[in-house]
């Protein structure tokens, strides 16, 4: 239940986040809908501190400590680099998601327009810390997901016999050779005409 309330917290508010991201892109003047949308990223910024208090009770057991190294070895298997300080990173997202939620409920609309530059880059730089967590999966959770669907499909003909062609321990690896028997197995998957 707790890897569900952490997995569901993080989905919900990366959807809101984009959702009103788009939703101002597309809009081509301030509107009725500045509200609605400073209530939806009011809403998303919620869900995503949910998601830190749950994965800091649930997961860390409220240790930064153990935060800090969860962090560490998902970076190490992401690029080899045993680099637990990218939690800093994400704190720094919470902090300027909060000023940015402060800037678009509490300053006039004067000094939004003056300085939008300032809010650009707010917004980029929770736009790269948002698509890294989403778009970049760790090796870890990739792998179990191959394997999961691995064995989902090993029982299919066709991919016991692509598995075998292409497994032949008898012959040198090379990159050819494996194309060759891969080929040679899809073959034998058409049927004869």
């Amino acid at each position: 239940m707790s890897t569900l309330i952490i997995a569901w917290t993080i989905r919900v508010s990366v959807l809101l986040f984009f959702a009103t991201l788009i939703a101002w892109a597309l809009q081509s003047k301030p509107s009725r809908w500045d509200r609605s949308l400073r209530m939806v990223w009011t809403l998303g910024f919620l869900f995503f501190v949910a998601h830190v208090v749950a994965a800091f009770h649930f997961h860390h057991h409220w240790s930064h400590a153990s935060a800090l190294a969860e962090t560490a070895r998902q970076t190490r298997d992401m690029i080899g680099l045993e680099f637990g300080a990218g939690l800093y990173f994400n704190h720094l997202f919470t902090i300027v998601w909060a000023m940015d939620l402060a800037w678009i409920w509490f300053a006039n609309a004067e000094v939004t327009l003056r300085y939008p530059w300032l809010r650009l880059t707010w917004i980029a730089y929770l736009i790269f810390i948002a698509f890294n967590g989403v778009a970049v999966p760790s090796k870890r959770s990739s792998a179990a997901q191959l394997r999961r669907a691995s064995l989902a499909r090993s029982s299919h003909p066709a991919t016991r016999t692509i598995r075998e062609c292409s497994d032949d321990r008898s012959r040198p690896a090379s990159a050819s050779y494996r194309a060759y028997r891969f080929r040679r197995g899809i073959l034998r998957l058409v049927p004869a005409q």
